[in-house]
């Protein structure tokens, strides 16, 4: 062998180990990719999870606050009743004392 085939054949050599480096890099980010890949469906499914489960507690806590808020309409509205009552009972004995007069 001469020292142009040995030049040749050492330059296959090196052309060969980046050849191989590349294809190990290349394979290595397919990986990666799936990697990815598989992450994100995750996160996807993840998220529509947390969407459903966010709608349910928001249900929860709009009927929480219409019990609170029909309960206090309910409490305003015997305190007008007693009221009213306590007002027509006031008025009721001051229209005898003054025809009692």
């Amino acid at each position: 062998m001469n020292s142009n085939d040995t030049s040749i054949q050492n330059q296959v050599d090196e052309v060969i180990v980046v050849m191989e480096d590349n294809l190990q890099r290349v394979y290595m980010r397919q990986e990666k990719l799936e990697d990815l890949n598989l992450k994100s469906a995750e996160l996807e499914q993840k998220s529509k999870q947390f969407k459903k489960g966010a709608k349910v507690v928001k249900k929860q806590v709009w009927w929480k606050e219409f019990k609170i808020k029909l309960f206090i309409f309910f409490v305003l509205f015997m305190i007008l009743v007693a009221v009213g009552g306590i007002l027509m009972i006031f008025i009721n004995h001051l229209a005898i004392l003054i025809l009692q007069k």
